[in-house]
């Protein structure tokens, strides 16, 4: 959130809590049921708990959105852990169009864009705010992570889902990457979007070397947390990450 908001980041506590709970299910294999039912809990937060205070704050259709989005992505993320032949066929595709969207909504991009515009509000007259604009600007994010765990980090290679892996079609994949990239951020600029979507559509490149998940993917282990996060974490959102009777529930993929 600091990397997409700078200082405004924790403006918004329940903004940065929905980060956390889309970004979790990326490393956990957690059944869809339950994040709805709330058996699934992050730092003592239900799904429904983030409803109501996103609700509380103003959100209004907005939150109705970012909550959608967040179970289309469970949803796709744990199909994505239980049926391993998902990711090979996306990269047989000759078209590179159908793994974009994908990563899109695996990611929650999507969600994260709206989290962002909430975040921005000063900054982003929200009712001006197009699909277009928001979609265009989670396309690009999702992109510029994708080469950025390439190009930085080599991570798809202990990792199963590679845009443009190697094979007949890759040229054309890597050509088809680059392109929609270049021609969306393109027009979020020349259409006017307001400046948090166009950084957002942009940071991946950012996110992906400075973030410690990604380091931890390629080493295959998780980093010690420094003091400061441990502070900044506890000021956030308090001492237990996750329940005691869930804690061994959801085992990493």
């Amino acid at each position: 959130m600091a990397l997409w908001c700078g200082d405004r980041y924790d403006i918004q506590p329940a903004a940065v809590h929905y980060v956390a709970l889309t970004s979790i299910v990326d490393d956990l294999c957690i059944p869809p049921l339950d994040l709805v039912t709330g058996r699934f809990r992050l730092y003592g937060r239900s799904a429904a708990d983030l409803a109501v205070a996103l609700d509380a704050q103003g959100w209004g259709r907005h939150g109705v959105h970012a909550m959608l989005a967040m179970v289309r992505q469970y949803l796709l993320q744990y199909a994505e852990k239980t049926h391993q032949a998902l990711h090979p066929r996306l990269n047989d595709l000759e078209s590179v169009w159908d793994a974009v969207i994908y990563r899109t909504y695996t990611a929650n991009t999507y969600g994260a864009a709206i989290a962002i515009e909430q975040v921005c509000g000063q900054v982003c007259d929200l009712d001006e705010i197009t699909w277009t604009w928001r979609m265009d600007s989670a396309i690009c994010d999702a992109i510029s992570m994708d080469l950025a765990k390439t190009a930085a980090l080599d991570i798809y290679h202990v990792e199963n889902h590679q845009p443009t892996a190697h094979g007949q079609h890759a040229r054309r994949r890597e050509t088809g990457y680059h392109s929609l990239y270049l021609d969306l951020i393109a027009d979020l600029v020349a259409t006017g979007a307001p400046d948090p979507l166009v950084h957002f559509g942009r940071s991946g490149f950012l996110f992906v070397p400075l973030v410690e998940r990604y380091p931890e993917r390629r080493h295959g282990r998780r980093h010690p947390l420094r003091p400061a996060m441990q502070t900044r974490l506890h000021d956030l959102f308090g001492d237990t990450p996750a329940d005691p009777r869930i804690d061994h529930a959801f085992k990493p993929e």
